[in-house]
């Protein structure tokens, strides 16, 4: 064996006498006093903390408190987790444009670098063109569908989906 797995033999025999020691012959020790004094002041805490909580009850709840007492009971009538809309974001919703179905198709979209056409009816339409049939002019158009506006003065919006042929 060499000197250095001596050395280390040597230190872990020297550690399990040591455990033996104070596992089996070693007496019990006593706290010491500062422990005592800590835990009983602890202690004195803890009593002045119960009777403070109850001369409190016993006095009975001011207004505040019985008033968050009584709506904690009540039923919710909207969870209080759920983030509320801002007017803006609800009034966008209530305008949200409705679908058109009926007399005018959406069968095709074309893209050639910037340009954009719809192919509405079987013609091709830009944004800002006229419909042949009925008031309506191309707003925006998208893969999926197209947007028309009326032609007058209230100028209603309109979502024209894509029908694809089979």
């Amino acid at each position: 064996m060499s000197k250095r797995e001596k050395i280390i033999v040597g230190a872990m025999l020297l550690a399990v006498v040591y455990a033996i020691y104070i596992l089996f012959l070693a007496s019990p020790r006593n706290p010491a006093p500062s422990a005592q004094f800590k835990t009983e002041k602890g202690l004195d805490n803890l009593n002045a903390f119960i009777t403070k909580v109850a001369d409190n009850t016993k006095r009975g709840l001011n207004k505040r408190q019985s008033y968050i007492l009584k709506k904690a009971q009540e039923k919710w009538v909207q969870d209080p987790l759920v983030q509320l809309k801002n007017n803006k974001l609800a009034q966008q919703q209530n305008t949200t444009p409705g679908v058109l179905k009926g007399k005018i198709m959406y069968s095709g979209f074309l893209q050639m670098g910037n340009r954009r056409l719809a192919i509405i009816n079987g013609m091709e339409y830009e944004n800002g063109d006229k419909l042949e049939p009925g008031g309506y002019v191309v707003q925006r158009i998208y893969p999926n569908h197209v947007i028309l506006i009326t032609m007058d003065g209230n100028r209603k919006k309109f979502i024209l989906p894509l029908e694809e042929m089979q």
